[in-house]
């Protein structure tokens, strides 16, 4: 009989992705026994028990997707089981579902199975604001040819490790201790570290705030007046000079001082 696979190492599919603000967040799907899928953890999404794997038949779709539609309904809350890179089943508050071929991404929602998947980052351009601004950072990207987005920004939480993972699983930060402090590596989860906070979470590139973005149209007063909108305060021109030249480089090639690329 073959060993047991470690869950940290099972498929990838099926998993359940859904809302969290701005911010999708993914928990992994438990493939079902024949009794079904017997444990719900404290997320509310039902996991299969240990030992239980292999390709996921017409009868344990069906048992997955029922379970999930009656946690959704329960919660109240929509989700998307994602079967595949190009099958998924999205399912509102009441219960319905439709199916789809382009799952949503969502970032990783389980400590132990943090350093199996890379960050899920947004394709943004970066400034760090002055001290004293309600915000330590813009982030900027087009939404349309007729529309940009403009929030504040702060690093993002490559990993947090305030606890350690319960029942014996895999603890990712067991490599990264060095005399009882964390000491992660130059690059986790496929970003570049760029600190720890708190002494126990990694933080990586900027990425935009859960809340606070600001739509307008790509005029050079309303980015502007937007920047300072977001900063709580009058910015200096360099700051000014650096929004626009996100939006519009006079040389695509460059990377302009003030401006970073975060994904």
């Amino acid at each position: 009989m073959p060993a047991p696979v470690p869950v940290e190492k099972r498929l990838d599919y099926p998993h359940v992705v859904r809302r969290n603000g701005r911010r999708n967040l993914r928990w992994s799907i438990d493939l079902p026994s024949d009794d079904g899928i017997s444990t719900v953890p404290p997320s509310g999404f039902p996991q299969k028990p240990d030992g239980a794997i292999g390709d996921l038949g017409t009868g344990s779709r069906e048992t997955v997707l029922r379970t999930m539609i009656e946690t959704v309904r329960r919660r109240g809350e929509p989700a998307c089981v994602v079967w595949g890179s190009d099958d998924c089943t999205w399912i509102d508050e009441r219960g319905r579902t439709t199916d789809g071929n382009r799952p949503p991404a969502g970032e990783i929602a389980e400590n132990h199975l943090l350093d199996y998947h890379d960050a899920v980052l947004e394709d943004v351009w970066t400034i760090r604001l002055p001290e004293g601004c309600a915000a330590s950072h813009l982030c900027i990207r087009w939404i349309s040819a007729v529309l940009v987005e403009i929030t504040p920004g702060e690093p993002f939480v490559l990993g947090s490790f305030f606890d350690l993972p319960k029942g014996g699983r895999h603890d990712p930060a067991a490599g990264m201790m060095s005399r009882g402090r964390l000491k992660p590596p130059a690059r986790f989860r496929g970003q570049p570290v760029t600190g720890v906070r708190d002494g126990w979470e990694v933080v990586g590139p900027v990425q935009p705030c859960r809340d606070g973005a600001i739509l307008r149209d790509p005029w050079p007063e309303d980015v502007h007046r937007a920047c300072e909108d977001i900063a709580g305060k009058s910015l200096p021109e360099r700051i000014h000079r650096a929004a626009w030249r996100a939006l519009n480089p006079e040389d695509r090639t460059l990377n302009y001082v003030g401006v970073l690329k975060a994904a």
